[in-house]
């Protein structure tokens, strides 16, 4: 099941319920909608079925950590488009370069400001929604542009810029 909801999901990931009811209870008011998951499993399991916008990801938690979440989720096609934010009290560059390097697009450290939290969460849903865009084009394009097509419109553009015919010859040959 995907989430087609006009309002973004954000799934929030962390092994203590105390940070998940203040994410969630912030996380409505702002007036997006939560789903919360208590391990990685779970949270593996849930974004099979739902689809979120946005993972809010603890790293510490027992069993799988959000490492280990998150780079299940990047080696899945299906998944490796869904923004992770890690918020954890790891402070650590070694701890925040391990993040980004399993596939983290944010990271803050707890404990957390609203605001900022708040920030980070929409700049991603803008991001996620403009590379959605991207990709259902990209399907139109593949489906529609022949290769006979592409050459004519590399020829257009070269024409555009007003180029030599040499230089226009060098770079049809490698484009």
């Amino acid at each position: 099941m995907v989430n087609n909801l006009t309002k973004p999901l954000i799934l929030c990931v962390d092994d203590d319920e105390v940070t998940l009811k203040l994410l969630d209870r912030v996380i409505r008011n702002a007036g997006w909608d939560v789903i919360t998951a208590r391990s990685g499993r779970d949270a593996l399991e849930k974004v099979k079925k739902t689809r979120p916008n946005i993972i809010l990801l603890d790293i510490m938690m027992p069993e799988m950590d959000g490492y280990q979440v998150c780079s299940k989720l990047q080696k899945n096609n299906e998944t490796s488009y869904i923004p992770v934010i890690f918020i954890t009290a790891l402070r650590k560059e070694q701890d925040k370069a391990r993040a980004f390097s399993v596939g983290a697009t944010d990271y803050l450290v707890k404990p957390i400001k609203k605001d900022d939290l708040l920030q980070k969460i929409r700049k991603h849903i803008k991001t996620d929604t403009q590379w959605k865009e991207l990709r259902k084009n990209a399907r139109r394009w593949r489906e529609k542009l022949l290769p006979s097509e592409f050459l004519h419109f590399k020829e257009f553009l070269f024409a555009q810029i007003v180029l030599e015919p040499e230089k226009c010859y060098n770079y049809l040959s490698i484009l």
